[in-house]
Protein backbone atom coordinates (compact mmCIF):
# COMPACT_ATOMS: atom_id res chain seq x y z
CA UNK A 1 0.00 0.00 0.00
CA UNK A 2 2.90 2.04 0.56
CA UNK A 3 3.95 2.36 -3.08
CA UNK A 4 0.62 2.86 -4.13
CA UNK A 5 0.16 5.99 -2.02
CA UNK A 6 3.73 6.73 -3.11
CA UNK A 7 2.67 6.89 -6.99
CA UNK A 8 -0.33 8.22 -6.20
CA UNK A 9 1.01 11.44 -4.71
CA UNK A 10 3.83 11.58 -7.43
CA UNK A 11 0.72 11.81 -10.17
CA UNK A 12 -0.65 14.53 -8.45
CA UNK A 13 1.95 16.71 -7.92
CA UNK A 14 3.38 15.90 -11.87
CA UNK A 15 -0.12 16.73 -12.80
CA UNK A 16 -0.15 20.22 -10.22
CA UNK A 17 3.11 20.61 -11.77
CA UNK A 18 1.88 20.73 -15.74
CA UNK A 19 -0.69 22.90 -14.90
CA UNK A 20 1.60 25.58 -13.09
CA UNK A 21 3.62 25.36 -16.66
CA UNK A 22 0.92 25.79 -18.99
CA UNK A 23 -1.17 28.55 -16.85
CA UNK A 24 3.11 30.13 -16.82
CA UNK A 25 3.24 29.43 -20.91
CA UNK A 26 -0.51 31.09 -21.15
CA UNK A 27 0.38 34.12 -18.86
CA UNK A 28 3.60 34.59 -21.19
CA UNK A 29 1.54 34.44 -24.44
CA UNK A 30 -1.16 37.23 -23.44
CA UNK A 31 1.35 39.64 -21.81
CA UNK A 32 3.84 38.91 -25.37
CA UNK A 33 0.68 39.66 -27.62
CA UNK A 34 -0.88 42.36 -25.08
CA UNK A 35 1.97 44.31 -25.62
CA UNK A 36 2.15 43.65 -29.33
CA UNK A 37 -0.85 45.37 -29.68
CA UNK A 38 0.01 48.17 -27.51
CA UNK A 39 2.52 48.84 -29.49
CA UNK A 40 0.83 48.74 -32.68
CA UNK A 41 -2.04 51.17 -31.55
CA UNK A 42 0.51 53.42 -30.04
CA UNK A 43 2.89 54.34 -32.92
CA UNK A 44 1.44 54.80 -36.49
CA UNK A 45 4.32 54.11 -38.95
CA UNK A 46 5.69 57.03 -40.59
CA UNK A 47 5.98 55.98 -44.32
CA UNK A 48 2.63 55.28 -44.25
CA UNK A 49 0.68 58.22 -45.93
CA UNK A 50 -3.38 57.95 -45.73
CA UNK A 51 -5.87 59.41 -48.36
CA UNK A 52 -8.14 61.99 -47.31
CA UNK A 53 -10.89 63.79 -49.33
CA UNK A 54 -11.38 67.82 -48.48
CA UNK A 55 -14.14 70.30 -49.36
CA UNK A 56 -12.70 74.16 -50.24
CA UNK A 57 -14.70 76.55 -51.69
CA UNK A 58 -12.87 78.67 -54.40
CA UNK A 59 -11.96 81.90 -53.93
CA UNK A 60 -11.46 84.82 -56.50
CA UNK A 61 -8.41 84.19 -58.20
CA UNK A 62 -8.06 80.60 -57.96
CA UNK A 63 -7.53 78.34 -60.54
CA UNK A 64 -7.21 74.55 -60.81
CA UNK A 65 -3.65 74.65 -61.61
CA UNK A 66 -3.03 77.28 -57.89
CA UNK A 67 -4.97 74.64 -56.50
CA UNK A 68 -3.65 71.91 -57.58
CA UNK A 69 -0.13 73.39 -56.53
CA UNK A 70 -1.07 73.88 -53.49
CA UNK A 71 -2.41 69.60 -52.63
CA UNK A 72 -0.46 67.76 -55.11
CA UNK A 73 1.99 65.96 -52.82
CA UNK A 74 4.47 63.51 -53.89
CA UNK A 75 1.97 60.45 -53.99
CA UNK A 76 1.35 61.54 -57.34
CA UNK A 77 3.16 61.42 -60.35
CA UNK A 78 3.13 64.19 -61.67
CA UNK A 79 0.91 67.99 -61.45
CA UNK A 80 -0.86 66.83 -64.73
CA UNK A 81 -2.14 63.62 -62.98
CA UNK A 82 -3.26 65.17 -60.13
CA UNK A 83 -5.34 67.84 -61.70
CA UNK A 84 -6.89 65.62 -63.93
CA UNK A 85 -8.30 63.60 -61.08
CA UNK A 86 -9.51 67.20 -59.65
CA UNK A 87 -11.08 67.38 -62.93
CA UNK A 88 -12.84 63.63 -62.81
CA UNK A 89 -13.56 63.56 -59.07
CA UNK A 90 -15.56 67.09 -59.10
CA UNK A 91 -17.34 66.26 -62.69
CA UNK A 92 -15.84 69.26 -63.95
CA UNK A 93 -16.54 69.46 -68.18
CA UNK A 94 -12.55 71.25 -67.96
CA UNK A 95 -10.64 72.92 -66.22
CA UNK A 96 -11.91 75.89 -65.38
CA UNK A 97 -13.74 76.98 -62.19
CA UNK A 98 -15.52 79.97 -60.81
CA UNK A 99 -15.56 81.86 -57.51
CA UNK A 100 -17.99 80.75 -54.72
CA UNK A 101 -17.70 76.65 -56.31
CA UNK A 102 -17.17 74.32 -54.02
CA UNK A 103 -14.52 71.38 -55.26
CA UNK A 104 -13.66 68.01 -53.92
CA UNK A 105 -9.53 68.26 -53.20
CA UNK A 106 -7.63 64.91 -52.40
CA UNK A 107 -4.50 65.39 -49.75
CA UNK A 108 -2.35 62.86 -48.87
CA UNK A 109 -1.38 62.78 -44.40
CA UNK A 110 0.82 60.76 -42.49
CA UNK A 111 -1.61 61.25 -39.07
CA UNK A 112 -4.52 58.56 -39.37
CA UNK A 113 -8.14 60.00 -38.40
CA UNK A 114 -10.79 57.47 -36.93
Amino acid sequence: MGNSKKRRCNRILIRKFGILVFSFCLLAALSISLGVSVKAEGHADPDVSYKYFKSIQVEAGDTLWSIAQEYCSEEYPSLDRYMRELVSMNHLENEYIQAGQYITVPYYSNDFVK
